[in-house]
């Protein structure tokens, strides 16, 4: 059975009030803030110092090594993001709440303000693709910097690779076949097989 889920304008704006406002809390004291009770701090940061963060890794260590730490990192925060919003659920999740929770990832992502996006998963097939129409936030900020051969959002494609294995239980990874920042249209990240040499 093919699963699509999607966040209309109006539900991005409530998810912005729910995710960046709602679910946020400032510790005075610290001057640090909180997302979901998870105990690791969370801050703002502009979409294009992610971005800045690819660039200069590709400059020191070569595109892939840079692609790889900065999929890894997304990763981690993906599968974070998933498991805080796993213990956040209140509803019974149907189907053991996998799709539920693999579907509240466009909720979170559009709310935080790194794009609105389409999940698609075929639960026959174990495919998963997610498209963002309108690019993703890193992928906007690239683009502004100018056109380039490869893709520039490594850290959403890791992000979406945590967050879709941590709700489906799979060890999916994620490459990303359109990118605004390459000329087109759209950012879309698509599941492939396993791409690391898996351990004996």
């Amino acid at each position: 059975m093919k699963h699509r889920f999607t966040v209309t304008e109006k539900e991005s704006e409530a998810q912005f009030r729910r995710v960046s406002q709602d679910l946020l809390t400032h510790n005075p004291r610290q001057g640090v803030n909180y997302w979901g009770g998870a105990e690791y701090p969370t801050m703002l940061i502009w979409a294009g110092r992610i971005y800045d963060f690819l660039r200069v890794l590709e400059g020191i260590v070569g595109y892939h090594p840079a692609r790889m730490q900065s999929y890894l990192v997304g990763y981690t925060s993906g599968w974070n993001g998933a498991d805080v919003s796993a213990r956040l659920a209140t509803d019974a999740l149907a189907n053991d709440g996998k799709a539920r929770l693999l579907s509240s990832g466009s909720g979170i992502l559009s709310g935080a303000g790194w794009g609105r996006c389409e999940i698609e998963y075929d639960d026959v097939t174990g495919a998963v693709h997610w498209a963002f129409p309108e690019g993703t936030a890193i992928g906007l900020a690239a683009r502004q910097e100018g056109r380039r051969d490869k893709p520039a959002c490594p850290f959403v494609a890791g992000f979406v690779a945590g967050w879709t294995n941590r709700s489906l239980g799979t060890k999916n990874e994620f490459q990303e076949t359109e990118c605004l920042s390459k000329g087109d249209s759209r950012c879309v990240f698509e599941s492939v097989e396993y791409l690391r040499p898996k351990a004996d």
